[in-house]
């Protein structure tokens, strides 16, 4: 998905509460910041910007005078923390399925940051890259999203596996008692100054079954999620509309170029005829997509071979191999062999 400029009022909520719990006067940030303050008692469906969310945070961190603001604002966290990303993940079987449809969906809840997932042997680094420049917002940032995401499998999930180990890319607080505050967040040994933020699990973590999978409400719960994506792709190129709709659909059938096309409104024809100006074809497109999420599931999780397959919409495992060999020249094995 392309960066959409926005993130989603749970978030700022979140943070809000963690200020006010701090003393700061929230409605006083807000309007520096330029958010209207009438947001945070709307409902879930508001938004703010990017920009907006960064010049808050950038105050409230300041004002509040607390060394672990993202850390804590972890503790504030319910069912809807995520949007209905924490819907979605409340509802698969397990961490791996959650962590397979994160890259589809992510975006749902806005762009400041991005998960990916790195297969390492038998331990998995569950990473989160954020895009926020100003390295006093991002460190918060990081830290409260790697927590939350700890405490949210703990306590709303009800998965009582704690990380292996945790990594931050930035310096360390200083003082003891701010250390232990990761620990107790954590339950696990927390490196700083590490090539990139993450948690690492035991592969076989991704296994856990949840408690509260409901397979029809998360078909109900991804048919929402990809309504509210396609909002978001109203002003974008008619080819990454279709790549995004492609790979919402994917997960469920092999999307005709019809049955796309009455997803964006619009006959068959009229979608080839607006590819082909743009010079490409729904062929290419579909291609594309299907190669680009094989190699995605290869290097960036544990599925198997014949659940990628059936991901990408193909009804034999052989006739998988077969494309993927013809589109990388190397077997769908060999290509996670290679895998970092």
């Amino acid at each position: 998905m392309q960066p959409t400029g926005y993130s989603t009022v749970t978030t700022l909520r979140r943070y809000c509460k963690m200020a006010q719990s701090c003393g700061v006067d929230c409605d006083a940030a807000l309007r520096a910041a330029g958010i209207d303050p009438a947001v945070i008692a709307g409902d879930n469906s508001g938004r703010v910007s990017d920009s907006g969310l960064e010049r808050f945070l950038a105050r409230v961190i300041d004002a509040s005078g607390e060394p672990c603001f993202g850390l804590k604002s972890a503790r504030l966290v319910q069912p809807d923390s995520f949007d209905i990303l924490g819907y979605i993940a409340l509802n698969c079987a397990n961490l791996g399925e959650a962590l397979a449809l994160f890259p589809l969906y992510e975006s749902v809840s806005g762009d400041l940051g991005k998960t990916t997932v790195e297969v390492h042997g038998e331990r998995v680094l569950i990473r989160w890259d954020c895009s926020v420049a100003a390295p006093l917002v991002r460190r918060h940032m990081l830290e409260n999203v790697l927590a939350s995401w700890t405490v949210y499998s703990n306590r709303i999930i009800g998965v009582e596996s704690k990380p292996a180990l945790v990594w931050f890319a930035h310096s360390a607080p200083a003082g003891t008692a701010v250390l232990a505050e990761y620990r107790d967040i954590f339950h696990c040994q927390v490196l700083f100054e590490q090539p990139c933020s993450g948690i690492w699990v035991q592969r076989c973590q991704l296994q856990i079954p949840f408690p509260q999978a409901n397979r029809a409400l998360l078909a109900t719960l991804l048919e929402h999620a990809a309504q509210s994506l396609a909002a978001l792709d109203r002003n974008r190129p008619i080819e990454q509309r279709v790549r995004n709709r492609i790979r919402l659909m994917l997960a469920e059938s092999l999307p005709s170029r019809e049955r796309v096309a009455e997803q964006l409104g619009m006959s068959g024809r009229t979608l080839q005829r607006q590819l082909s100006s743009r010079g490409c074809s729904y062929h290419d497109l579909l291609r594309e997509v299907r190669r680009q999420l094989a190699q995605h599931y290869l290097q960036n999780s544990a599925l198997s071979l014949d659940e990628i397959s059936r991901r990408l919409g193909f009804s034999e495992t052989r006739s998988f191999h077969r494309s993927f060999k013809q589109w990388t020249g190397v077997t769908a094995s060999a290509f996670r062999a290679q895998a970092p």
